[in-house]
């Protein structure tokens, strides 16, 4: 199934969503209904590292004064695990 990650308050994501034809896609805004914790192991694999699918531009990076440069593989897993919407959005997963 084609699924696409995303939050409805991010404008990046609307911008990027719309140009796209998502009809047959499933839909998951993230904050309503988190990404599981095996969807996240899934688009691991598929990327080769959790730092790919971490977005070093979230507000929540400030919020949580937390230092990227320093996190590593594992500290980006627990962040993405813990906290999906430092996810990078939206994130269309086929």
């Amino acid at each position: 199934m084609k699924k696409v990650f995303y939050l409805k308050t991010c404008d990046t994501c609307r911008k990027i969503m719309a140009q796209f034809d998502l009809a047959d896609w499933d839909l998951r805004e993230i904050k309503k209904d988190p990404v599981t914790e095996e969807e996240l192991e899934e688009m691991h694999k598929e990327s080769g590292s959790y730092e790919a699918l971490f977005s070093k531009k979230s507000t929540q990076i400030k919020l949580r004064n937390l230092d990227v440069k320093a996190l590593g593989e594992q500290g980006f897993q627990i962040a993405a695990a813990r906290a999906l919407h430092f996810s990078e959005t939206p994130c269309l997963y086929h």
